[in-house]
């Protein structure tokens, strides 16, 4: 599996401009030569949008986006963060000047308890009559929101000319797993912050850890030389042994799920003919399942609950490390924390594997519906997905980690190899559609749930369940194919 996501150097060097300006209280070219994540930093310093953006007057029009809750402080001024406030609002003025439109966000609950009434408000915009009874995009998370693109209500982003997906505003990564049958009703893009803010992380708590024999610079060198990994993190966190204060590292469900996927555990990959294969159970998931297993549940102090109950732990400075996402010392329950921190990557399998990989929580994806004027979303999306990389996400890391870029230097080559990162399995953004496998939820286990629960017994489970899942891809796959049809004629 490749994770690729190319970055510019202008966001390189924002960062290391602002090493100096510290708007946060907290105290905070990479050297893995093989990495295909490293910042990509060809022909980017003289880059300015406006000059190859579409040159569009929309005489005043507003423009509607549909996006969750759970998001919205990122998309409009709602944010508690000032910083964060002030950036969002920057990139709107931007964009609704270059264009002359009035952007207006449109928020509903995006969670489980209400996919339903989401996903209702999205189908009623792909009926809509007409373009002005529409919205222009809309952001559902994946797990109810694919299935009506699959219905055929959403617009194929391969039918426009307006969207320059090869940039670094966009997640390469996760697109790619957004295609089939030649076709991609949905997109990943950095307008979305979720795969900024749900990000799968490792915090480290500078302090605790400096008490128990752990150097953060040696970590640092760990990570930027690619030799991060279970075992190490594992050794690190061995340090917490026999203090019954505090534990070594605590997790949830969720980040057993990430060290999973971040030790290249792709759960389908395309063939030389383009069409997706479950590669899942072989001789490295096996490998890979008795580590994390052996990680989770035979070592004292290690701590994995389910549904987060245990993270409140690291806040409170009894834990060195905690496998979490990024946006948890920003909640406004945690922005005030004493604790000295700051983040890693998930780590790798073993020295050998070439990449980091970076599994997210939310999965949050852009839509434009079919009534909608296609070409105008796409201009749009575009804009914002660019102002949001150049103005919000640089503001958002100084805000999370600004001490620490200040501190050391090597802290945003860290936060580059993160958001290089980035990755959604094939079941996560087609969780329906896979019966749930990546969430292991309504009754499909997975796992990392037979990790949490402590059971060793992954052949067993994919003898019950493996079975299934290449009929349901290539179901998947004829359905698509069934859209390709329907387009054509």
């Amino acid at each position: 599996m490749k994770v690729f996501f190319k970055r510019s150097l202008a966001l390189l060097f924002a960062l290391c401009m602002m090493l100096g300006a510290v708007s946060c209280a907290k105290d905070e070219n990479v050297d893995e030569s093989d990495n295909d994540n490293v910042v990509n930093t060809a022909g980017s310093g003289d880059f300015i949008y406006a000059d190859v953006a579409p040159d569009r007057d929309y005489g005043g029009a507003e423009f509607r986006i549909l996006c969750t809750l759970q998001t919205q402080q990122f998309f409009d001024e709602s944010s508690h963060i000032d910083a964060v406030k002030t950036a969002a609002v920057k990139r709107n003025q931007i964009v609704s000047d270059m264009f002359n439109i009035e952007i207006k966000y449109i928020a509903e609950d995006g969670n489980g308890a209400n996919e339903v009434g989401f996903a209702t408000s999205v189908r009623n915009a792909c009926l809509a009559g007409s373009s002005d009874d529409t919205y222009d995009l809309v952001i559902p998370q994946s797990y109810y929101g694919v299935a009506l693109g699959i219905e055929g209500l959403y617009y194929d982003f391969n039918d426009s000319e307006y969207l320059m997906r090869d940039k670094e505003w966009y997640y390469q990564s996760i697109n790619e797993q957004c295609e089939i049958e030649g076709q991609t009703y949905f997109l990943a893009t950095t307008f979305l912050m979720d795969k900024t803010t749900a990000a799968e992380v490792v915090y480290y708590n500078v302090d605790l850890g400096e008490e128990h024999g752990i150097d953060e610079d040696k970590i640092y060198d760990d990570v930027l030389s690619g030799a991060w990994t279970i075992d190490k993190l594992q050794t690190y966190a061995a340090n917490a042994a026999g203090d019954d204060k505090i534990k070594g590292v605590v997790s949830s469900s969720h980040g057993i799920r990430g060290m999973m996927i971040g030790c290249n555990t792709p759960f389908a990959e395309k063939d030389d003919n383009g069409q997706y294969q479950i590669t899942y159970y072989n001789n490295h998931l096996v490998d890979v399942f008795d580590k994390v297993f052996s990680f989770f549940n035979k070592n004292e102090y290690i701590e994995a609950k389910e549904l987060d109950v245990n993270l409140d732990m690291f806040p409170d400075g009894k834990a060195i490390f905690s496998i979490t996402y990024a946006h948890s010392m920003l909640e406004s329950n945690n922005i005030d924390s004493a604790v000295d921190f700051t983040i890693l990557p998930m780590p790798k399998f073993n020295e050998q594997q070439e990449n980091y990989i970076t599994d997210v929580q939310r999965w949050e994806l852009v839509s434009v519906p079919t009534p909608a004027d296609a070409d105008r979303a796409c201009i749009v999306l575009d804009a914002l997905s660019y102002y949001n990389n150049e103005e919000l996400i640089p503001v958002y890391w100084e805000s999370l980690l600004g001490v620490r870029f200040a501190r050391n230097d090597k802290a945003s080559q860290i936060v580059e190899i993160i958001r290089n990162s980035i990755y959604y399995d094939f079941t996560a953004v087609f969780q329906l559609e896979t019966k749930k496998i990546y969430a292991g939820s309504g009754g499909m286990p997975n796992a990392a749930t037979l990790i949490m629960n402590g059971k060793d017994e992954l052949a067993s489970w994919w003898g019950q369940y493996g079975s299934m899942f290449p009929d349901l891809v290539e179901a998947l796959r004829l359905k698509y194919a069934e859209l390709a049809e329907a387009k054509a004629n």
